[in-house]
């Protein structure tokens, strides 16, 4: 799951993330980042990472979250599932 790497909190503080070479990002200042603005869309696709024109995060550590819900699910479940994600994501951002 994402908070393997995230944290519970989503700032990267996980316990597998402790170990990775490079540091998870901490997903509470994205919009923060993004000039104060929650960038949707761009982090839906960041998280399906199937779309090619899309730089993947997380390097090959980080799953290929579109490929995985559709083993778990098949391809209905994917969108659902990473907008449930998208959603939470936005409600971690601090002000």
């Amino acid at each position: 799951t994402c908070a393997a790497c995230h944290g519970t909190t989503g700032k990267g503080d996980g316990p597998t993330g402790l170990v990775l070479k490079t540091r998870p990002a901490n997903l509470t200042i994205i919009a923060k980042n993004s000039g104060g603005k929650f960038p949707a869309a761009k982090i839906y696709k960041l998280i399906d990472g199937r779309d090619p024109d899309v730089r993947g995060h997380g390097g090959p550590d980080m799953p290929v979250w579109g490929e995985v819900f559709t083993a778990r699910g098949g391809t209905a479940s994917v969108k659902p599932r990473i907008d449930a994600l998208v959603r939470h994501l936005e409600l971690l951002q601090v002000p």
